[in-house]
């Protein structure tokens, strides 16, 4: 093959390149996105195969050494990496957990298999990383990208927290999901402040003092036995509260979203719906009931009442409003 030849062979292989990379631009083809990655069984090839946000436990992780996502777009060539990162701190001194994250999920758990009185700390991840520092009182906990490039970062932060360690706890997630699961005895209290965007909140505990969650396109649970005032907002999701013992104040705003609460020993609950339904459930003590609803109807015991219904008993007032729902309540014994 002569100089000329070669030349032109060259030249229409870049311009095909060119061609290429402009429709990588343009299209950015899924087609073209592969992943590889080393298992116990070797080398694999494939094609999309890490979805994270749904794992709830992460054995055998340790077996995925790399994975290299190759693909023609506007991104380029994308190492995609993962992350395991464990520490710990003494409960002396700490007084708050304060933790930003992304798309990490954060789950609190209060368990002593370490027994070692220490809180420690397990985060697992793909294309995001951790930063850790203790501030005065305070563990601060952020979670951050390990490239601009990462399209899907994902990951679980597990917090195990020794027995009898009251905490306050701050938490703003974007897209990561929150779980807290306390056992405290009676006389601990703690504060509980969660926001997030489009994740979903769940927290159970025995005995609070203030609880505050914010939440844009995600559901709210809260399972406590004391809680001195819980304060829940949310933008198209939906509410759960069940207070088995006894609730000071609970203030719930909804906007397109189900609310549900189970309450025994009630001071004052205030809901207030833009555009949804809204169930109580009242054990033994009765309330002096507000109910109104502008497009739906009020139900106690199943009986429909009207629009609005307003009745003074005893301890505690029940306040609940929604233009555009059903109310329904239900009085019983448990």
């Amino acid at each position: 093959m002569n100089k000329s030849k070669i030349i032109k062979v060259f030249s229409v292989m870049i311009i095909i390149g060119i061609l290429l990379i402009i429709c990588g631009f343009i299209l950015e083809p899924d087609v073209l996105k592969y992943s590889m990655y080393y298992d116990d069984n070797g080398f694999h090839f494939s094609k999309d195969i890490f979805e994270l946000q749904d794992f709830n436990t992460f054995e055998g992780w340790d077996r995925f050494n790399w994975n290299l996502l190759v693909f023609f777009g506007k991104k380029g060539n994308d190492i995609k990496q993962f992350f395991k990162d464990e520490f710990e701190y003494d409960t002396s001194g700490i007084e708050e957990i304060e933790i930003e994250s992304v798309t990490t999920s954060v789950k609190i758990i209060e368990d002593d298999i370490y027994n070692d009185g220490k809180i420690h700390f397990s985060h697992q991840a793909y294309g995001e990383k951790i930063i850790n520092e203790k501030s005065g009182d305070i563990i601060k906990i952020k979670t951050k990208k390990s490239s601009p490039f990462i399209d899907k970062a994902s990951g679980v932060l597990i917090i195990y927290i020794p027995k009898l360690s009251p905490l306050d706890y701050s938490i703003k997630t974007v897209s990561g999901n929150v779980s807290i699961n306390l056992d405290r005895p009676l006389e601990e209290v703690e504060e509980i402040e969660i926001e997030t965007v489009s994740g979903q909140v769940e927290i159970n505990t025995q005995i609070a003092e203030k609880v505050d969650s914010n939440t844009i396109s995600g559901n709210l649970s809260v399972n406590v036995y004391d809680v001195k005032e819980i304060k829940l907002e949310t933008t198209s999701g939906n509410v759960e509260v069940i207070a088995k013992r006894s609730v000071g104040k609970l203030d719930i705003g909804t906007i397109s979203g189900e609310s549900a609460i189970t309450v025994k020993d009630i001071e004052e609950v205030e809901i207030d719906s833009a555009s949804g339904n809204i169930d109580i459930n009242i054990i033994e003590n009765i309330a002096s009931l507000y109910l109104e609803s502008k497009s739906g109807n009020v139900y106690m015991d199943s009986v429909e009442l009207g629009k609005s219904y307003t009745k003074k008993y005893g301890k505690g007032t029940i306040n609940a409003k929604t233009l555009s729902g059903d109310i329904k309540l239900e009085n019983r014994d448990n």
